[in-house]
C-alpha cells in the first residue's frame, strides 16, 4: 500500500488483509476499466483483493468473498449497466454496506457509464432484474440489496459520464490519490508497544507547532540517542497526517541516504507517497530535487524527516521554507542541533525532549520486564538499580527490561554487576552513533571528558585542555550540538550516565584512557601496551595502601593526565611524558616532587593530603601552570619559590598547619584569583605586599598571625575574607577593597587601625565594611568612600564616634550597637526631633542621643535607615533620613 513508500505500517485494532476490495460486474468492465483499476492500484503498492486471482479452488466461494470483504480497508464498487444483474455483486453489495455500519470500512462508489439517480431510483432494467431475483432469492433478501443499492448510490463517488475531455487515465488517476490519501489517515506508524510518557512530550512539542494556515511552520526535535525522538514524531505524524493534503514520515534519513543511490530512493519515497501515481523513476539527485520542489511541495504537507544527520540530505530533499505551500508542518529530528540551524529552524521551534522521571522510568521498565506498570515483589529492589542505572533513558529502559524478563534472581544480579563494567551491547551500538560522525580530534576530546573531565567547571576544563586541542571551543560546540556533553546551571561540563559509559567503553577497548582500577592495574602491573597509554585515573575508594610499580610509567610517553589517588610508590617514580597536562595524586607519599618528573606543560597540579615536605628544591620553571593545590599537607613546612609559575591563578595552602610562612615571591603572581591561607594555625608572618594581589585572600583561622602588612596604596585585593583579627591591623592605604570581614580573635583589638589609619586616606571603593567583632572600635572615618552603602558595627565604646562622611555619599543604611554602658548626655536646647523623626516603632523608647553624633549624618541623602543599639538587643529604628 502507498504509506509503505514512507515507513513502516502497523495494524489497527481490525486486522486487515486487503487495502481495498473492489466489486465490479466482470462482463461489463473486467477486460477494460476495472483491468486498468487493478493495474494503477499493484502500480501504488496498494494491496487488493481480486476474485479471479485470489480465490482458492476447492473452497466455498461466498464465505471466502464474504472474508475478504470483513478484512479490507476501502471498499470500491464499480456500478455497471448489469452490476444489479449479477446475485454475486448483490451479495458483495449487501456485505459491503453491512460492514461500512459496523466495521467503519470506507465505500467508494464508481458510476462507470451508469446515472447514479437511475440505480437510486431503481426503474426499467433495474426494476426487471429485482423482479427475476424475488422469485429465486425471494422478497426479503431482495429488499435488503434493493435498500443496500439506494444508500450506495447516494454516497459520493466518481461518475465517468463528467469526463468530458479527461482520459480514462486520468479519471482511474483521481480515484487511486483518494485511496492512498485515505490509506494514509487509516495507517498509523507503530510508535511504542508501550507509550509511558509520550502523551505528555507530545502535548509539549504541539505547542511548538503553528496554528497558522498561512505559515510554513519548521520544528526540530533534538536530543540524544534514545531519548523517544523518533517514537515522539510517529505520535505527532499519527495525530496530525489527516489534516493535509499529503504526508510522508521518511525514516533514518541519515542512515538510508548514505546506501546507494539513497539519497535518490528517498526522493521517490516522498513523490510516491504525496502524489500515489507519481512512480517516476529518478536516475540523477539533482534533478529528484528539481522534481521535489516543483511537485512534491505544490501541497499543504506534513513531512518528517528522521534522524538528518547531513546537510546534503536537507539540501537534496528541498528542504527549504520558501518551496513549501502555506499551512505546511516539518518536522525534524537529529542528534545535531547544527541541522536544524542549516534548516533555519527557529530556536523557540526547537524541542528537546526531557529523560523519564522515576514513575515514568519504573513504568516503561515494569512493562519490558513483567509486562505491567509495576515490578515483581521479589525484584523490587533489582529494579531500583535498573531505573538508577538508566538514568531515565528510554533506550535503555526497554532493552534492559526486555533481555531481563522471565530471568531468574541470579540472573539479574549478574547482569548487573557486567553493566557496572561493559554496557550492554545493543545500547551502546545505538549510542555510538553519534561519536562515529566526530572527526578524530573531537574523538579524542570526547574520551578526554568521558574519562577524566566530566563535572569539572568548564573554565578549568578549557586551560587544562587548550594546549592539547587547538580547536577546543569549536570542538567543545560540535560535541554539545551532538548531545555528547552540555553545561548546566553551575557551568560544569556533563554528559549523560550512558553516553559517559560509553565513551570509557570505547577507551578501554582500545586501551587509551585507563579508569577502572582493574585495568589500570592489569596495564601498570604487567607489561601491556602502556605506549598507547594516554590518561589514567586510579581512585580506589577505601583503598589506601595500594603499592604501584614506579617503572610502569617509564614507558608512557603520551601521558596528558595521571591521576593516582593514595597510590604508593615502589621504586624511584619516572614519567618520561612530555604532555603531562593534568597530575592529581591525593596522598601523594613523597616528601618531595622528583626532580626528573617533568612539569613544564603541566596545567594543574593536586596533591591534597601528602607527604610533602617541600614541593621542590630551588625554582622551576612552569608557565602553563594555573593551579596548585596542597592542601591538608599537614607535613609541609615552605612554599618553593613562585618566581617560575607566574602564571598561577590558584593557590591552596590551607590547612597546611605545619607551614609558618609564604615564600615572598607569592606577591608577584600578577595573575593569582585565589588565595587561600586558611586555618594554618601556626602561619606568623605574611610577605610585605601581599594585598598587591588581585585574588581574594582567606585567612580564616590564621590565629598566630601577629603582623598584617600595610596594605598598598594602589591594592587590588577584592575580598579580604574572614580575618580574624588578633592584633593591629593598619588599614591606613586600603585601595580595592570591596569588603572586609572579621571574624572574633583572642584579643579581639582595632583601635589603632582607624586611629592612626583612617579611610579617608583611601580611594573610595570601600562598599560595605562589617566591624561587628571590633569591640574596643574608638573612631572611623570614611571622608572619600562615595560607593559607601552600608557600615555594620557593635558593641561600640563610649568613646566611639563616626566621622566625616563624603558629602553625597550612598550611604543606605547604618546599624550601629552599643555598649551597656554607653551614655550620651544631650546638650541643653537640643531638640532630637529636630534631628531625627519619629521611630518606626512608637512604642519603643528613643534613648537620648547627642545632636553632634547625630549631625554626623545629615549630609547622607541616601540613607534610607538608622538603627542604633544599647546592647540589649532593642534596636531603634529612624526611616527617611533626612535633616532639617
Amino acid at each position: 500500500m502507498a504509506q509503505k513508500t514512507c515507513s513502516s505500517s502497523s495494524s489497527s485494532n481490525q486486522a486487515w488483509s486487503y487495502d481495498v476490495f473492489v466489486s465490479f460486474r466482470g462482463k461489463d468492465t473486467h477486460y477494460k476499466f476495472t483491468d486498468h483499476l487493478f493495474a494503477a492500484l499493484d502500480r501504488s503498492g496498494i494491496h487488493s483483493f481480486e476474485d479471479n486471482r485470489k480465490l482458492e479452488r476447492g473452497k466455498d466461494i461466498w464465505t471466502e468473498l464474504e472474508k475478504a470483504i470483513q478484512k479490507s480497508r476501502i471498499a470500491v464498487i464499480v456500478f455497471s449497466e448489469n452490476y444489479a444483474d449479477s446475485r454475486w455483486c448483490l451479495e458483495e453489495l449487501g456485505k459491503i454496506m453491512e460492514c461500512k455500519r459496523n466495521l467503519q470500512q470506507i465505500v467508494l462508489p464508481v458510476f462507470y457509464e451508469v446515472d447514479p439517480s437511475h440505480l437510486r431510483n431503481q426503474k426499467g432494467s433495474l426494476e426487471k432484474a429485482f423482479v427475476r431475483h424475488e422469485k429465486r432469492f425471494g422478497v426479503g433478501k431482495v429488499d435488503r440489496w434493493r435498500a443496500a443499492l439506494i444508500e450506495a448510490a447516494s454516497l459520493s463517488g466518481w461518475d465517468s459520464q463528467n469526463l468530458a475531455h479527461r482520459s480514462e487515465s486520468k479519471f482511474i488517476e483521481e480515484i487511486i490519490e483518494y485511496i492512498v490519501s485515505k490509506l494514509n489517515e487509516m495507517t498509523h506508524l507503530t510508535v511504542a508497544p508501550y507509550p509511558v510518557g509520550i502523551e505528555s512530550r507530545v502535548q509539549e512539542l504541539n505547542k511548538l507547532l503553528s496554528s497558522s494556515s498561512s505559515e510554513v511552520c519548521m520544528v526540530g526535535i533534538w536530543g540524544i540517542g534514545g531519548i523517544g525522538k523518533t517514537t515522539i514524531a510517529k505520535a505527532i505524524y499519527n495525530q496530525l497526517q489527516r489534516n493535509f493534503d499529503g504526508s510522508c514520515f521518511l525514516a533514518n534519513v541519515g542512515g538510508d541516504s548514505k546506501h546507494p543511490k539513497g539519497l535518490i530512493h528517498l526522493q521517490e519515497k516522498i513523490l510516491s507517497s504525496i502524489h500515489a501515481n507519481d512512480n517516476r523513476k529518478i536516475t540523477l539527485v539533482d534533478q529528484g530535487t528539481t522534481v521535489l520542489k516543483d511537485r512534491a511541495w505544490c501541497k499543504r504537507v506534513l513531512l518528517v524527516l528522521d534522524n538528518v544527520d547531513h546537510q546534503d540530505q536537507l539540501d537534496k530533499l528541498a528542504i527549504r521554507r520558501s518551496y513549501f505551500q502555506p499551512g505546511s508542518i516539518i518536522i525534524i529530528t537529529t542528534r545535531d542541533k547544527s541541522m536544524l540551524k542549516l534548516a533555519k529552524v527557529d530556536e523557540s521551534k526547537i524541542y528537546m525532549p526531557p529523560t523519564l522521571d522515576y514513575h515514568e522510568s519504573i513504568k516503561l521498565f515494569s512493562w519490558h520486564a513483567f509486562e505491567k506498570d509495576h515490578p515483581n515483589e521479589d525484584y523490587a529492589e533489582l529494579s531500583e538499580q535498573v531505573i538508577g542505572y538508566a538514568r531515565g533513558l528510554p533506550l535503555v529502559l526497554k532493552v534492559l527490561g526486555s533481555n531481563l524478563s522471565d530471568k531468574s534472581i541470579d540472573e539479574w544480579e549478574g547482569t548487573l554487576e557486567t553493566l557496572k563494567v561493559i554496557p550492554d551491547k545493543e545500547i551502546q551500538e545505538k549510542l555510538m552513533v553519534s561519536f562515529n560522525s566526530l572527526c578524530d580530534t573531537q574523538k579524542e576530546l570526547f574520551l578526554d571528558l568521558a574519562c577524566f573531565i566530566v563535572g569539572m567547571k568548564k573554565k578549568y576544563a578549557f586551560k587544562i585542555l587548550r594546549d592539547s586541542y587547538s580547536g577546543l571551543k569549536s570542538d567543545l560546540g560540535v560535541l554539545a550540538r551532538q548531545c555528547l556533553v552540555a553545561i548546566d546551571c553551575s557551568n560544569r561540563l556533563t554528559m549523560h550516565d550512558m553516553i559517559r559509559d560509553m565513551g570509557r567503553e570505547v577507551a578501554r577497548k582500545e586501551r587509551s584512557r585507563l579508569w577502572n582500577h582493574e585495568d589500570v592495574l592489569d596495564v601498570l602491573e604487567h607489561d601491556k601496551e602502556r605506549k598507547l597509554v594516554k590518561g589514567i585515573m586510579l581512585n580506589c575508594p577505601g583503598v589506601h595502601d595500594l603499592q604501584v610499580d614506579a617503572k610502569a610509567f617509564s614507558k608512557m610517553h603520551q601521558l596528558r593526565v595521571l591521576q593516582l589517588n593514595y597510590a604508593r610508590l615502589k621504586g624511584n617514580f619516572q614519567c618520561p611524558s612530555k604532555k603531562l597536562r593534568y597530575l592529581e595524586w591525593y596522598g601523594f607519599p613523597i616528601e618531595s616532587i622528583p626532580a626528573d618528573l617533568y612539569l613544564e606543560n603541566l596545567v594543574a597540579l593536586y596533591m591534597p593530603y601528602s607527604s610533602l615536605i617541600e614541593l621542590w628544591t630551588g625554582t622551576k620553571i612552569l608557565k602553563k601552570l594555573k593551579f596548585l593545590d596542597v592542601s591538608h599537607s599537614y607535613h609541609l613546612r615552605r612554599t618553593p619559590d613562585f618566581s617560575g609559575i607566574d602564571n598561577l591563578e590558584v593557590l591552596l595552602l590551607n590547612n597546611c598547619t605545619n607551614l609558618v610562612e609564604v615564600h615572598e615571591s607569592v606577591i608577584d603572581l600578577s595573575k593569582l584569583v585565589t588565595l587561600d591561607l586558611k586555618d594554618r594555625k601556626n602561619l606568623w608572618k605574611l610577605p610585605l605586599g601581599i594585598y598587591n594581589l588581585k585574588s581574594r585572600v582567606n585567612l580564616s583561622g590564621c590565629t598566630k598571625l601577629d603582623m598584617v602588612p600595610s596594605f598598598g596604596f594602589k591594592s587590588p585585593l577584592t575580598i579580604f575574607y574572614s580575618l580574624r583579627i588578633s592584633s593591629e591591623v593598619p588599614l591606613g592605604s586600603v585601595g580595592f577593597i570591596r569588603k572586609l570581614l572579621t571574624q572574633k580573635g583572642k584579643r579581639r583589638r582595632l583601635e589603632s587601625a582607624v586611629t592612626h589609619h583612617p579611610f579617608h586616606s583611601q580611594p573610595p571603593e570601600l562598599i560595605r565594611p562589617n566591624l561587628a567583632c571590633c569591640e574596643n572600635l574608638s573612631q572611623l572615618s570614611f571622608e572619600i568612600c562615595q560607593d559607601l552603602e552600608l557600615i555594620f558595627a557593635r558593641k561600640i565604646s563610649k568613646s566611639s564616634s563616626i566621622l566625616n562622611f563624603q558629602p553625597g555619599s550612598k550611604m543606605r543604611q547604618i546599624i550601629l550597637k552599643f555598649q551597656h554602658d554607653m551614655e550620651f548626655p544631650l546638650p541643653a536646647g537640643i531638640d532630637i526631633s529636630k534631628g531625627l523623626p519619629p521611630p518606626v516603632n512608637d512604642n519603643v523608647e528613643v534613648r537620648v542621643i547627642p545632636h553632634a553624633f547625630l549631625e554626623t549624618f545629615y549630609h547622607l541623602r541616601n540613607l534610607l535607615s538608622l538603627v542604633l543599639g544599647d546592647g540589649s538587643n532593642q534596636l531603634k529604628h529612624y526611616a527617611n533620613m533626612n535633616p532639617i
